[in-house]
């Protein structure tokens, strides 16, 4: 999914008008617009200003990915907990920092899906 149509779905999701959306970046509303039709593309900061306002990385705006969030530490451990006794048992993760961790159950999830029939 485009950068566009992403930041248009969160902020129509939000119930946020454009000019809502701009007050809250400290753009205008019409750049909110350009950006949402891909005339413009937003700069750094207010990329990332974007991907904290919805809570988002800004990997999910940019149509990287569809995990919107990063993984919390609790979320890991759960993640762990549920597929250690199948699919990382055999896994040596120890002393990962919780990024790794996070991009070694995207990547078996990402085979997953791309080797299911």
């Amino acid at each position: 999914m485009a950068f566009g149509k992403r930041l248009r779905d969160l902020r129509v999701e939000k119930k946020l008008r454009q000019e809502d959306l701009a007050n809250i970046v400290k753009v205008h509303r019409a750049t909110i617009g350009k950006y949402e039709t891909e005339e413009r593309f937003p700069d750094k900061d207010t990329l990332l200003a974007l991907a904290d306002y919805f809570n988002v990385t800004v990997d999910y705006l940019l149509g990287r990915t569809d995990v919107r969030k990063p993984y919390t530490s609790e979320d890991l451990n759960s993640i762990l907990r549920e597929k250690e006794s199948k699919d990382i048992q055999n896994l040596d993760i120890a002393g990962l920092p919780e990024e790794a961790v996070k991009h070694v159950v995207d990547y078996l999830d990402f085979i997953k899906k791309k080797y299911s029939t």
